[in-house]
């Protein structure tokens, strides 16, 4: 039982991270089917994580959204990023106009390609 709970997990995680991976590239699930010569609805079932990858494919998706093959599986604390959001966000609320333009400009820098 305790290995498919593992299995799973790593469903999720891979289903996530493609996703994310796919999102910041621009890529739609259409270009990203054609470019792994899939049809989009298997794209999506892999974002679902309804569909498990053949490793074939999976290094044709690292090839692709030009990452480490085990960055398609590494996993992030999401509970701990949502906390430190949240806490971000609070601190904007309490700060100056002229200090969040600021921020604003620091940010994009960081988080625009």
């Amino acid at each position: 039982m305790k290995g498919q709970k593992e299995l799973n997990d790593y469903k999720k995680i891979l289903s996530h991270n493609l996703k994310e991976k796919r999102k910041a590239m621009g890529i739609t699930q259409y270009q990203l089917a054609e470019m792994l010569e899939v049809e989009d609805k298997y794209i999506s079932r892999l974002e679902t994580g309804t569909s498990t990858p053949s490793f074939a494919l999976l290094e044709k998706l690292s090839n692709i959204l030009q990452i480490n093959l085990s960055e398609l599986f590494v996993t992030e604390n999401y509970a701990a990023k949502e906390e430190l959001i949240e806490k971000i966000n609070s601190q904007l609320r309490r700060t100056n106009i002229k200090n969040l333009t600021l921020i604003s400009k620091i940010i994009n820098c960081i988080v625009s390609p």
